[in-house]
């Protein structure tokens, strides 16, 4: 590999970042462009001169430095006048105000309820639930309350549904208010201005600062037709699912991390109140969780602790036993453990048995809530280590192991997380930082780790050169600017100097290379759980200084580990 200056790159400073100013220059109106539209063109250009906005053009971005001069400090939401002066100063991306607003509140399309959003975004912890406030007949908010409402689905509160479209997103009033009123046909139409902020708290943009944002949007028209077009599909899909009785909208599009999670814990939640329905699974129910293996993974595991560690499943599991052997049937752990893989005819056993049997009802539902909240309580825990890492987006073991791990567990009757074996071979040597509960699941995977580590003896030191040609060769793709690297990193010289740096000095205090003459070299004589603790202080670091997101830094190492040890078995 090419040579580097060690020196230099030592001295890298952190502000990686650096503004171009771009000058946006109003377009000539065509002459021969219709009179009576120009006279509309030149009056709206007059009535923004007049209100001390930018001329804007076709609707396309502004230049931020003219955003900025002609917004007041009480036109800014929280934080945003900041991140504008920050943008202007230090970068040359040439972001407009709607990139930096969205940049700020694109989280609250992932929150789910309330409780999320006001933990995430302290300024909404005044705003009032549609579900609790009082409304007349016929009212906006009360036809939403009936279920009766076209637009807004029922399955979410009403006012998060607006901050989303709001804040969120972007939208106006005016053109939330003629969408609602053009789609429902009602004459009077709708005052959210009014809904907003007497009946739900909500707090409002300035009128400046709502224009400005709308016209710093150059796709806003698209965006607004496409967004609400798919919301008001989205809605009649979920009256037609909650009049087949499922407990939660699924939709059919991809969904992202924090929506499966959302629908993942709603179906739990609903297992828990329903104990029959968790083995009477609808077929969108069994579809969701084939699409997203990780979230059956984790009933399965919610299901197994509640047969197998409470009390109250113990007792209905010896029951249920003895009901399947008078029909002459068997039903193993496995089975009850993965109620979506039921063969049909234990499926409707397993009916019958809740139907005979409705004193199980009110135990069982005790132990599945015990199996949810100790499989929280693991997570809790093991989702991060004490550093703030989320050290399940960093494998360490490649992934046809992992799938061979979790397949001896299945052979032998047996289900457990795919989602922690990564974890639990981590965590070996050291289970302090974990409780009880989670020491459980750990020590279940791990029995099947060590069960395939004495099977395979040679994989250990395998899996430590893997690692280790891993981190190297991320290492030189950084050096090199390979074309490989994430877009994030390939595409900021800073960023890639700064992994490179902090790379090089934390190499002094967990020794992985060798460098000599300002040249970096491998050695090979280090074990797993000394590259595993260079990866998590390299983690720690580039999430502290800000470098770049460490899941984007942990994505690309699990890929270049898994090419080293692919390359090493061929």
């Amino acid at each position: 590999m090419s040579e580097i200056n060690v020196g230099k790159i030592m001295k890298i400073s952190n502000n990686f970042i650096y503004f171009n100013t771009q000058k946006t220059n109003n377009n000539k109106q065509n002459k021969n462009i219709n009179s009576s539209v120009l006279n509309q063109n030149k009056q709206t250009n007059l009535n923004l001169m007049n209100s001390n906005y930018p001329v804007f053009t076709g609707g396309y971005s502004l230049n931020l430095k003219d955003v900025y001069n002609n917004l007041s400090d009480n036109d800014y939401p929280k934080d945003i006048k900041i991140a504008v002066e920050n943008e202007i100063k230090n970068s040359d991306n040439n972001k407009s105000l709607y990139d930096i607003h969205f940049d700020k509140y694109k989280g609250i399309n992932d929150c789910y309820t309330l409780e999320e959003l006001k933990e995430k975004y302290p300024e909404f912890n005044n705003v009032v639930s549609a579900y609790s406030v009082n409304t007349q007949e016929g009212s906006f908010i009360n036809n939403w309350q009936n279920g009766n409402d076209k637009v807004f689905s029922s399955d979410e509160d009403l006012t998060l549904q607006l901050i989303k479209l709001y804040w969120g997103q972007g939208f106006t009033l005016n053109d939330l208010s003629k969408y609602i009123k053009d789609t429902t046909g009602d004459k009077k139409g709708t005052k959210l201005h009014y809904t907003l902020t007497k009946k739900l708290n909500i707090p409002l943009m300035t009128i400046r600062y709502a224009r400005v944002l709308k016209l710093s949007n150059k796709e806003y028209n698209e965006n607004f037709t496409q967004s609400l077009s798919q919301k008001l599909k989205e809605t009649k899909e979920a009256h037609k699912q909650a009049l087949e009785g499922e407990p939660i909208y699924i939709p059919s599009k991809p969904h992202s991390e924090a929506h499966k999670q959302h629908i993942s814990e709603g179906l739990i939640k609903y297992y828990i109140k329903h104990p029959e329905a968790s083995y009477k699974i609808s077929q969108r129910q069994k579809e969701f969780y084939e699409k997203n293996p990780e979230k059956k993974d984790e009933l399965s595991q919610i299901m197994d602790f509640a047969w197998n560690n409470t009390s109250e499943g113990k007792t209905i599991k010896k029951q249920l036993i003895k009901f399947f052997k008078k029909q002459s049937k068997n039903i193993s752990d496995n089975e009850l453990s993965s109620p979506m893989d039921l063969p049909k005819e234990k499926e409707n056993l397993l009916e019958q048995f809740w139907k005979v049997n409705k004193w199980a009802k009110e135990p069982w539902s005790t132990a599945t809530k015990k199996g949810w909240d100790s499989f929280k309580i693991f997570n809790s825990v093991s989702l991060k280590n004490s550093d703030g890492i989320n050290i399940l987006s960093l494998k360490c073991l490649p992934d046809k192991i992992m799938e061979q791990i979790y397949q001896l567990a299945k052979d032998n009757n047996e289900t457990i997380s795919k989602q922690h074996i990564g974890v639990a071979f981590i965590s070996r040597d050291d289970l302090d930082e974990y409780n009880e509960k989670s020491k459980f699941f750990i020590k279940k995977i791990q029995k099947y780790i060590n069960l395939y580590l004495d099977k395979n003896p040679k994989e250990d030191d395998k899996i430590a050169t893997a690692l280790h040609l891993g981190i190297y060769d991320f290492f030189n793709d950084l050096n090199e600017n390979s074309d490989n690297l994430p877009p994030e990193i390939k595409n900021n010289k800073e960023v890639r100097f700064g992994l490179i740096g902090a790379l090089l000095l934390l190499n002094k205090k967990v020794p992985i290379f060798n460098i000599e003459d300002n040249n970096v070299q491998v050695k090979f004589n280090t074990n797993v759980s000394q590259i595993t603790d260079f990866l998590y202080i390299f983690l720690n670091f580039c999430m502290r200084e800000e470098i770049v997101n460490t899941k984007i830094i942990s994505d690309y190492f699990n890929k270049l580990f898994n090419r080293s040890y692919n390359a090493m078995n061929r």
